[in-house]
């Protein structure tokens, strides 16, 4: 599914920081950003890999969405480290990950 995409568009992208990237030119299949040098994106999935390197960026077109991924990790970090384990729990919300932080005063 092809995103709507227009140049000067802003996106993000969260590392060990969010970072916002701004469209800088768009073709049929990928569009680009300018950072200190020109990176190429999938309009169809937003995601950039550098195969040589390994390289990986997922942007969003929506910061909140970025806090919220932010948001859902750091309660995970605390469930994991009050109950001792790992793993991704992927399959919660962050509407219920809130609901148990809450009820365990973490």
């Amino acid at each position: 599914m092809k995103k709507s995409i227009i140049i000067g568009q802003k996106l993000y992208s969260y590392g060990n920081q969010i970072r916002e990237y701004t469209v800088d030119n768009i073709g049929k299949k990928y569009f680009y950003v300018k950072e200190n040098f020109r990176i190429k994106f999938d309009i169809g999935t937003l995601r950039y890999t550098d195969k040589k390197y390994g390289h990986h960026i997922q942007l969003s077109l929506d910061k909140q969405e970025i806090l919220d991924i932010h948001e859902k990790e750091k309660l995970l970090g605390k469930l994991q480290n009050h109950f001792q384990f790992s793993g991704k729990g992927n399959y919660e919300t962050l509407e219920k990950l809130r609901e148990v932080v809450k009820l365990l005063n973490l």
